[in-house]
């Protein structure tokens, strides 16, 4: 696996080359699938151009996130020669079902149920098809890519490596700090996140962990540590247990297809040092030539620049769709 300064220098190598300077028409029409017994709706983007094309799944973020939030991705990736479908989460938008009750091998079956639907399309290479996420889907794509052995390539955008229970640390103690509040206040908030994490992993002492939440309304900080807000029910617990549980170094270790991993060195919501090194240990196991993890220092989340209000509209690193395009003609995917 290459060092982090070589990994630097081959991102700015990356970026500098843009690859033929196409721009070719796409074609964007409403589709419905199956995941199971789940009807999911999305939005496929095709490129208006003869021939078969590589073709790409984009995988949502954390909550109840729609399809819109990608569909200038996909366009971008279309635009390209790479068809996209972005989707919505199980009942977001025009997807049926609940994404509050899907476990982590769920999330990556309904990526799944896209691929399965990109392979029956004509115009499509099954042989070129690979999976693009970004944020909770991080950790997704390990899992999807040991269900399916014929990715052709994965991309991840500021997720994953790190376990979600670290993630969850990390990010209500920023949260915490970025409100104003002091590093005394997290440490008198982390005992309840951890009371809760516990609860996740084994479904015990709800009702003391209730008991625990309510009497911290008393603290300013649980205006911002709200765990109320993120309950599950007693019969969805088991669903969530991932949170508190998962460690993705054995799935990422066996991602053998070429892996593309963005992160953001100021990244509130993930520790972006530690998802480094946890993806780049994990990689140098899997072992392809075309591994790559960049991580851009003034980057926050989604690889953006302009704060971290996820609501607004994007600005990105300069570079961050021409390096995942340039990596993937590297890594023979677009030819």
């Amino acid at each position: 696996m290459k060092s982090l300064v070589s990994i630097l220098c081959l991102a700015a190598s990356l970026s500098g080359f843009a690859g033929p300077a196409i721009a070719l028409q796409t074609i964007e029409r409403d589709v419905v699938y199956r995941s199971g017994d789940v009807q999911l709706g999305g939005t496929l983007f095709t490129p208006d151009t003869a021939g078969m094309s590589p073709a790409v799944i984009l995988m949502p973020g954390s909550g109840n996130q729609s399809r819109a939030a990608l569909l200038d991705i996909a366009r971008a990736f279309a635009a390209q020669g790479i068809a996209a479908l972005a989707y919505d989460k199980q009942g977001v938008g025009k997807s049926a079902g609940d994404w509050t009750r899907e476990s982590l091998d769920d999330l990556a079956d309904d990526a799944l149920a896209g691929i399965r639907f990109l392979r029956t399309r004509g115009g499509t290479d099954a042989r070129r098809i690979g999976a693009w996420g970004i944020s909770q889907s991080g950790w997704a794509l390990p899992r999807l890519a040991r269900l399916d052995r014929d990715l052709a390539f994965v991309i991840c955008i500021t997720g994953g490596g790190a376990t979600p229970h670290e993630v969850e640390e990390y990010g209500y103690r920023n949260r915490l700090l970025h409100a104003g509040f002091a590093e005394a206040d997290w440490q008198a908030a982390r005992p309840l996140v951890q009371q809760y994490m516990q609860y996740l992993a084994t479904g015990q002492g709800r009702e003391v962990l209730l008991e625990a939440i309510d009497a911290a309304r008393e603290n300013k900080w649980s205006s911002v540590v709200n765990l109320a807000g993120v309950m599950p029910s007693a019969a969805d617990r088991g669903k969530w247990a991932w949170v508190a549980t998962y460690d993705p170094a054995s799935d990422i270790a066996a991602m053998h297809m070429p892996v593309l991993v963005m992160l953001g060195g100021s990244d509130p919501f993930s520790p972006s040092g530690i998802a480094a090194l946890r993806w780049q240990e994990g990689l140098a196991i899997a072992g392809d030539a075309h591994d790559l993890v960049i991580v851009y220092p003034r980057a926050g989340h989604g690889i953006r620049t302009n704060g971290h209000d996820m609501h607004s509209a994007p600005v990105y690193a300069p570079g961050y769709m021409q390096v995942q395009f340039a990596w993937l003609r590297e890594a023979g995917v677009l030819r």
